[in-house]
């Protein structure tokens, strides 16, 4: 009997000592994934983003560094938003929109006077990036062009339209992150309305053609797709420089679902898309979600809030307003260069006839 007891005893115990270890390893398993184990490298860089140009030439860079606020009073804040008719009517009270600029218009064509206008805010979570900026910089410049126009300056104010688009052009083509590639065609198709605007006014015997240059967009490079690398690059930066809750983040781990994540984001948002609408259950819910790597699934929900699908879906719709303020722009374009060819045969002065800068007719149909 006594035999028997001490059996049962040592069993036991060694059952005990068995669990014990068990849990230990477990415990170490589990402490050494979610600390030890750092993450892999990024599985895209910076390198994957729209290539930088010298902080000197870019008018972006500018817009920051001169910390560039135009705080514009109704009706002229946002006014590059409401489309060309609106644009021009309001700002047809030259001398208000001129008051109303006044401490901020040398400031702007500093900026615009750059060659290049190329979004560079790092994708990092400490960035500060001008976004507010751009659009009060679109007003300021809206009405220096339709100040040229209501003034008669007609090749300052074709040049001024002329080069908005091509800056807000590379804004749109450049975009690192979501919210500044949506910026960029927001900004493109605000730029398109100036030009609008000043095109359908402009008198027939002014030349447009240097707002031709306009028309010539980069389609290809303007769409969704890129951000998407931008935001994984701002996910890891999150993720490296989280400090809190260290041993519930598994690193490693959290990095391959953001790279499958953003990775079906990014070809759902290709022109064509190159793959399927992504769906996803949120990581933070169900039973036991919180047992492994709690933290790194409550950063990915909280990092892609919301369906983002919805988000490419408004991408592209307006990018499709921008190309129909394009197709307008190029019809008006058009309309005004055979209007001249008329003109120029009637007067015998061959083709596009008629002085540049002159006249007091209307090109507006």
């Amino acid at each position: 009997m006594r035999d028997g007891k001490g059996t049962q005893r040592r069993r036991g115990a060694k059952i005990a000592v068995g669990a014990t270890v068990a849990v230990l390893v477990l415990a170490g398993a589990w402490v050494g994934a979610h600390v030890l184990r750092s993450a892999p490298a990024p599985h895209w860089s910076d390198a994957d983003l729209p290539p930088l140009p010298p902080a000197e030439e870019n008018g972006w860079e500018q817009l920051r560094v001169r910390g560039f606020r135009a705080e514009l009073e109704e009706p002229w804040n946002r006014l590059a938003g409401e489309g060309a008719e609106a644009l021009w009517a309001e700002s047809a009270r030259t001398l208000g929109a001129r008051a109303a600029i006044a401490a901020h218009r040398e400031d702007a064509e500093a900026i615009l006077a750059l060659p290049r206008f190329v979004d560079a805010c790092p994708a990092r979570l400490s960035a500060s990036c001008p976004t507010l900026e751009v659009l009060a910089l679109i007003d300021v410049a809206a009405l220096i062009a339709t100040g040229h126009a209501h003034e008669g300056e007609w090749e300052e104010a074709i040049g001024s339209a002329a080069r908005l688009v091509d800056r807000m052009g590379q804004l749109a083509a450049s975009g690192r992150l979501l919210v500044t590639r949506m910026l960029g065609v927001v900004a493109l198709r605000e730029a398109l309305s100036v030009a609008l605007a000043v095109a359908r006014h402009t008198p027939v015997e002014v030349d447009l053609s240097a707002l031709e240059g306009a028309l010539e967009l980069d389609e290809a490079a303007i769409e969704l797709a890129p951000a998407f690398v931008g935001e994984y690059l701002f996910f890891r930066s999150a993720m490296e420089e989280s400090r809190e809750q260290p041993l519930l983040i598994d690193r490693a781990q959290t990095d391959a679902m953001a790279v499958r994540l953003y990775g079906e984001l990014r070809a759902f948002a290709e022109e064509p898309p190159a793959g399927p609408r992504p769906s996803r259950e949120p990581y933070s819910e169900g039973p036991l979600w919180w047992v492994y790597n709690a933290g790194g699934k409550e950063m990915l929900d909280l990092m892609m809030a919301g369906d983002m699908t919805t988000l490419v879906d408004r991408y592209r719709d307006e990018r499709a307003a921008m190309l129909e303020e394009r197709d307008a722009l190029r019809a008006r374009l058009e309309a005004h260069a055979e209007a001249r060819a008329q003109l120029g045969a009637s007067r015998g002065d061959g083709p596009g006839g008629g002085a540049p800068g002159g006249g007091t007719g209307s090109g507006e149909e």
